[in-house]
């Protein structure tokens, strides 16, 4: 990521999952390495929070649609959502 990037959250809500966290990765990367400015270094963070928080959504969005496949009583496969307290 160049650090002379400007933040455009609204860019962010077109990301899918994995652009979104490779754009993240590499933002924390920048910070990490330090020797940028403390205004690009604000502008980093503000899009790393907003990159975290786009993936956020998109694994909320996923888990919503996740279903399992069983077997019903008449021997048919069916898909249902799946329970979370079935998850333990």
């Amino acid at each position: 990521m160049s650090v002379n990037e400007t933040v455009d959250e609204s860019a962010n809500d077109e990301l899918n999952f994995e652009e979104a966290l490779r754009q993240l990765e590499e933002t924390v990367a920048a910070l990490e390495n330090g020797g940028v400015p403390l205004d690009k270094s604000l502008d980093l963070l503000k899009k790393g929070l907003s990159l975290a928080d786009r993936c956020e959504a998109v694994l909320a969005e996923a888990e919503l649609t996740i279903e399992q496949l069983t077997i019903n009583e008449d021997g048919e496969l069916v898909s249902e959502p799946v329970d979370e307290e079935d998850e333990d």
